[in-house]
């Protein structure tokens, strides 16, 4: 497993902007306007789950 590292500006600006709870469409939404395409999203919750977030139901995750 990777070693966590410090997270970039850009992930640091999408993830105070997204809410306690979210859907992955509402991320990416959130993403998109920040400036991250959302291949990128989608691998920063695979990466971060456990870390960052939790995914409570398919498509459905809280932050921690």
């Amino acid at each position: 497993m990777k070693e966590p590292c410090a997270l970039t500006e850009l992930q640091l600006a999408v993830l105070s902007e997204l809410p306690d709870s979210f859907t992955t469409a509402e991320g990416v939404a959130i993403a998109g306007k920040c400036g991250m395409p959302e291949r990128s999203f989608k691998r920063f919750l695979k990466d971060r789950k456990g870390v960052l977030f939790i995914r409570n139901t398919y498509g459905n995750y809280t932050k921690l």
